[in-house]
């Protein structure tokens, strides 16, 4: 019989941010594994944000150059960005993305073209992982 647990908050018992999941032989940090962040931004025409969680706003600092900020701090500029792109006129699959941890509530990013001149793309998709603050 399968079981099912209704619960609005889960908290370790030795350490209260600390919850172990287990699958096999392998023990995780529950934490670690979510995403902290996450953004869907439109970059042509009007630029700003499609969809998110725990960010506040998002920048348009030039061509293919933006950021976002996130509402709830990181504990350190080791937190990890993760950056993906849509296409840029037409061209799936024909853009470079970067991004990085500017500070500790700011992702940096740059699109471009396969040329390397950057460019506004249609969508920028950014998650963020590591440990709140």
């Amino acid at each position: 019989m399968a079981s099912q647990l209704k619960v609005d908050t889960i908290t370790g018992v030795t350490t209260a941010d600390s919850i172990s999941v287990t699958e096999g032989s392998t023990t995780i940090n529950l934490q670690k594994g979510l995403a902290k962040a996450g953004v869907s931004v439109q970059g042509v025409d009007t630029f700003g944000i499609n969809e998110s969680f725990n960010i506040s706003s998002a920048n348009d600092e030039g061509t293919g150059h933006h950021n976002v900020v996130m509402t709830n701090t990181m504990s350190s500029t080791n937190y990890h960005p993760i950056i993906a792109t849509g296409y840029a006129d037409g061209n799936p699959g024909n853009t470079i993305s970067t991004c990085w941890a500017e500070t500790t509530t700011n992702v940096e990013f740059e699109t471009s073209s396969a040329a390397g001149a950057n460019q506004d793309i249609t969508e920028d998709y950014i998650v963020v992982f590591g440990d709140l603050a």
